[in-house]
């Protein structure tokens, strides 16, 4: 299935992200609309991201790049 629908993630998890995706925005649907809806997680398992290694030669490598995601998740 993951060569068929061209990712690195299998397809039963991408099935579990969209339903996940859907819950929030059906919860978040139903309460106060002054906020924003939440952001689908579904797109960024299926986005492309070729520059960025799914593997590591090294400690330090796997260190840098687990730094790099978590100040992103800071931010975002």
């Amino acid at each position: 299935m993951m060569a068929i629908t061209g990712t690195n993630v299998p397809f039963s998890v991408l099935v579990n992200v969209a339903i996940l995706d859907n819950l929030n925005w059906l919860r978040w649907s139903r309460t106060k609309k002054g906020t924003k809806p939440p952001k689908p997680l579904l797109p960024g398992l299926l986005a492309k991201d070729d520059n960025k290694p799914t593997a590591f030669d090294t400690a330090e490598e796997f260190e840098r790049r687990r730094a790099e995601i978590l100040r992103g998740a800071k931010n975002g």
